[in-house]
């Protein structure tokens, strides 16, 4: 089962409801942190009524992922939003790891991306 995750702005829902400008990989912890502009106009709860909402998305412990430009992804179709949780696995042969990890889409402009994480972190600049 799929299911939107709601970010600090709601559910951001649409091609253009999240700009990528910079993903910065870590290893020692295993973090991916991801930076950019959501776009006000496609958060379900855009209560500071800004039309480019700068943001900053860390996932923790990353054991995976995958990055596929969004025009030849074949797995869009299986999201709901911008930023979707699976409950189940979705790399081929991938071990199910029950709670300990969890498994992400990030949907932006130009990129999809698969990540399995143990969690991830938020922040959005509404000043």
């Amino acid at each position: 089962m799929i299911k939107s995750i709601e970010t600090p702005l709601g559910v951001v829902a649409g091609r253009d409801g999240i700009y990528l400008d910079q993903i910065e990989q870590s290893f020692s912890p295993s973090t991916l942190l991801f930076s950019g502009d959501l776009n006000g106009d496609l958060c379900a709860r855009n209560s500071c009524e800004k039309e480019w909402i700068p943001y900053k998305l860390k996932f923790l412990n990353v054991i995976a992922y995958e990055c596929q430009g969004l025009d030849l992804c074949y797995w869009e179709k299986d999201t709901l939003s911008c930023f979707d949780e699976s409950s189940k696995p979705f790399f081929e042969g991938d071990t199910d790891y029950g709670d300990q990890y969890r498994y992400f889409y990030l949907s932006t402009y130009d990129y999809m991306f698969k990540i399995v994480a143990k969690n991830y972190e938020m922040d959005v600049n509404l000043d």
